[in-house]
């Protein structure tokens, strides 16, 4: 069993970051590059009381950031197996031995997220001092996992101040990712969406921004799609809010491909500003600028 279970982990893990950049279904079955889109228009949660609005022109969004979570998210990696001293990651450290260190106030010991390219897996562990990892936790990313060949944790963002946000490489058995939160104070995983990566950048799986210290509106995709030679979009990007009421998430809006996806965003006095194309036309693309009131769900 050792030996066929060390096969089975040879073999996805060779072909995992090449599965990576071809995983999603609606991709594939677009492979001919039909010229034909399905409809898919833009959608906006009844609890938001609003529709989305074209505008002239967007504010300026240099500085729409409105608060810096204290809870801080830093990744690192570590040679040989865990538990394994870690250091800084850097721009060639490979996924399988990497994670993130979380740090936040009070005198409580660090906790990280660390993949563990011996066991095709990532977990929480704690730590006694800031670069070891001494006890492995006991936290069930998903209650499916033991039916995967493997999971890596791919990227993460502390998006509140107890808060995580994290895209999950998973094998089922061909290469699929998701978007989960890592609650800090509960140690406690959850799944929000299966997700595909974004356009053009496909090693990203998500944007945030922090609203306030237990608040955040966050953006992931779906359906990616290759409609032509090097051309690609997402038939949908979403975007969810985070807060007390909503510690798993409320769907705002899903931004279907007919408006555009979301090239530039933000939140501003409770009003979400974005820029829309729809590149499917590469001769004709059609693009504009928007505005959506939050303020019935940003109290």
């Amino acid at each position: 069993m050792r030996i066929a279970r060390a096969l089975t982990v040879a073999l996805v893990t060779a072909g995992a970051f090449a599965a990576c950049t071809n995983s999603s279904d609606s991709e594939a079955n677009d492979m001919f590059f039909s010229r034909k889109s399905p409809k898919a228009p833009t959608t906006v949660s009844a609890s938001v009381g609003a529709e989305l609005q074209p505008v002239d022109a967007l504010p300026a969004m240099e500085d729409a950031r409105s608060h810096i979570p204290t809870l801080s998210c830093t990744r690192v990696a570590y040679d040989g197996s865990l538990p394994a001293p870690l250091r800084d990651a850097d721009r060639n450290t490979a996924t399988p031995r990497s994670g993130y260190v979380l740090n936040g106030p009070g005198d409580g010991l660090p906790i990280a997220l660390l993949n563990d390219g011996d066991a095709f897996r990532f977990d929480a562990w704690q730590l006694t001092q800031p670069e070891e990892p001494a006890t492995r936790l006991d936290n069930a990313v998903d209650a499916a996992q033991n039916s995967w060949a493997g999971f890596y944790l791919v990227d993460a963002a502390c998006i509140t101040d107890t808060l995580m946000l994290l895209a999950v490489q998973y094998y089922h058995p061909t290469a699929k990712h998701a978007l989960y939160t890592y609650d800090v104070a509960q140690a406690r995983f959850t799944k929000i969406a299966d997700v595909d990566p974004g356009i053009p950048n496909k090693d990203r799986y998500f944007e945030y921004q922090a609203l306030g210290p237990d608040s955040a509106v966050a953006l992931y995709y779906t359906g990616r799609t290759r409609k032509a030679a090097e051309l690609y979009h997402n038939y949908f990007h979403h975007f969810i809010l985070f807060g007390p009421d909503s510690p798993s998430g409320t769907e705002l809006m899903k931004l279907g491909i007919d408006t555009g996806n979301a090239t530039q965003w933000a939140v501003m006095e409770k009003t979400l500003y974005l820029h829309a194309l729809d590149g499917r036309d590469a001769k004709n693309p059609k693009e504009g600028d928007y505005s959506l009131d939050l303020s019935a769900v940003l109290k």
